[in-house]
């Protein structure tokens, strides 16, 4: 069964700084991804942000 509506969920996936404004330009219903990061020493973490 498909529904009878479109149903869209949007997200977008801004540089790694800039979530906070990118969320606050956007309607509410939209969802802001953003890497990872772990905050303990130490570790192979390729790819990873640093905190």
């Amino acid at each position: 069964d498909v529904p009878s509506q479109d149903v869209v969920e949007v997200v977008v996936s801004p540089p790694f700084v800039f979530p906070p404004q990118v969320k606050s330009l956007l309607r509410s219903d939209f969802g802001v991804a953003a890497q990872n990061c772990w905050v303990r020493k130490g570790g192979a973490f390729s790819g990873e942000i640093s905190c």
